[in-house]
């Protein structure tokens, strides 16, 4: 049993805006045990107020006005499918930006106390990732839904928060169903805004981007950036499923101000499987067959080489020969990483067969 760090407030929400705290917390509702912890967060929150203000008097104009001109790279994929792999590796290719964990974590004030927050977390938090014992390195990429959460209501990882909210939550921000226009352009909005930050910080530089939530997203993807190419990763959901069931349980843990039972998360997993993938087979054809590539990760982690010259090939991404040593560094340096070994109950597998039979259809497994 991996042993979890204790507490101080919600990991992913230290630094959100105190009103949006609040605001989240009464439309969603806190149980009575995890009050203080959400009264730290509140104040953990405050302590950018100036920041914020600073950041937005000094660069919201020049932010406003950056345009986003070359296409972003989306990787697509289920959570534990491979898509950080995928993103971390080619985020070795100085031709693309990325968000890194101190940008995602305090959207509103990197520009101006990114170093300062780095050196503040590096002092509390644990040296590898909970999840899967990965070296923890606040500066390699992270997903863009964290800062997207710290930023507006709109968005998914709010579940990991109020984890009651998590089948809502998917039908509202990933499918967007149910939801008024207002909401809709609010998230189009604020997930904009975070990217043309990403490209002002980093002069201008194409953007890779890996966010499992956007698998579902592909239409919204489109209404904002259709020129954009996508990579989708999968893999054998009996594999899948049980990983993202540990994942969801240590990142509740981590984050969670409302109880959660062990067949909830089950159940919560499942359905979001069902749902995010059928979403992403339904709306893939939208996108033109030489903007998107399709990897399939027993056969990527077996030989990532040969599938980054695949994918720089179809994506037209560039000059392949001049990053593939960097490509190679990284690779050799996860060499010694061994994935965890679980047993999987029957009764889970028989179940991730049945309800998971699409994806396994689809993809051969």
């Amino acid at each position: 049993m991996t042993q979890l760090p204790q507490r101080i407030g919600s990991a992913l929400a230290l630094f959100m805006r105190p009103a949006l705290w609040q605001a989240q917390i009464k439309h969603y509702g806190v149980d009575p045990s995890y009050r203080r912890l959400a009264r730290m967060n509140q104040l953990t929150g405050h302590l950018l107020d100036p920041i914020r203000r600073y950041e937005r008097w000094r660069y919201e104009t020049a932010i406003g006005s950056t345009p986003i001109t070359a296409p972003p790279v989306f990787i697509l994929g289920f959570w534990r499918t491979g898509t950080t792999y995928l993103h971390e590796v080619m985020a070795c290719d100085p031709q693309f930006a990325y968000p890194d964990h101190i940008q995602m974590f305090a959207p509103e004030a990197y520009l101006t106390a990114g170093g300062v927050i780095n050196r503040l977390l590096r002092l509390v938090a644990p040296e590898t990732r909970v999840v899967d014992h990965m070296p923890l390195d606040f500066d390699r990429p992270q997903e863009d839904e964290v800062g997207l959460m710290n930023l507006t209501p709109y968005a998914l990882y709010h579940w990991w928060l109020f984890p009651q909210a998590c089948r809502e939550l998917v039908t509202r921000y990933v499918l967007f169903e149910g939801i008024s226009d207002a909401e809709l352009d609010g998230w189009r909005q604020s997930y904009r805004h975070l990217l043309q930050k990403l490209t002002f910080a980093s002069q201008g530089r194409q953007l890779i981007l890996k966010n499992p939530p956007n698998t579902g997203r592909i239409r919204q993807l489109l209404a904002l950036f259709p020129d954009a190419k996508f990579i989708h990763i999968y893999r054998d959901p009996v594999q899948v499923i049980p990983s993202f069931i540990q994942m969801h349980t240590m990142s509740f843990h981590m984050n969670q101000l409302q109880a959660v039972t062990p067949e909830q998360i089950r159940e919560s997993t499942l359905d979001t499987f069902e749902r995010v993938m059928q979403r992403y087979l339904a709306d893939r054809d939208l996108i033109a067959p030489d903007r998107l590539i399709e990897v399939r990760y027993e056969e990527f982690v077996g030989d990532p080489l040969r599938h980054l010259r695949r994918i720089y090939d179809h994506l037209c991404l560039g000059d392949y020969d001049a990053v593939e040593a960097r490509f190679k560094q990284d690779i050799a340096g996860r060499a010694s990483f061994q994935p965890t070994q679980r047993t999987i109950p029957p009764d889970l597998i028989a179940e991730v067969r049945e309800r998971c039979a699409f994806a396994i259809r689809e993809w051969n497994y």
